[in-house]
């Protein structure tokens, strides 16, 4: 992992970010939505991993009382692979449990093997079913929890 570096994102990586958001997903956060949840919201931290200073894929995430929600994880195409996914949770993991973090939570298509793989890999089960959650396919998503 010695060429990655992994910061706090903040308003300078946010362009980087909406190139990867629109490359990573069907239905992508605008680019304002993504600079208010990066700038603006208290409850959000984003973490950036940087090659060469570009930003090559980020994890967001609220905290909640002693809760965390993932909100967005996406790599850039051809860093895909290179277990970044797995780093950036292992960061995000280091900074909320010194936080009095108890427990992380996401919701996931229920499609998209890739991602529950890695989700089941860092200890997360299968807690419930939403119906219908993703308004642009309609698909179902599921809900995954860890306790820490």
């Amino acid at each position: 992992m010695s060429n990655f570096t992994f910061l706090i994102a903040n308003k300078d990586h946010v362009d980087d970010m909406h190139v990867i958001e629109k490359q990573s997903f069907i239905t992508p956060w605008s680019h304002k939505s993504i600079y208010d949840d990066v700038v603006n919201n208290e409850m959000a931290t984003y973490i950036v991993v940087l090659n060469l200073n570009k930003v090559v894929g980020y994890l967001g995430f609220w905290t909640i009382i002693d809760e965390a929600h993932i909100t967005t994880l996406a790599i850039e195409k051809t860093y895909r692979r290179k277990h970044l996914a797995l780093e950036l949770f292992y960061e995000m993991m280091d900074m909320i449990t010194n936080d009095g973090v108890m427990a992380i939570t996401l919701e996931v298509r229920e499609n998209n093997i890739p991602a529950i793989s890695l989700y089941k890999k860092l200890g997360f089960k299968r807690e419930g079913i939403r119906k219908n959650y993703y308004q642009d396919t309609n698909e179902n998503a599921l809900i995954m929890w860890k306790i820490l």
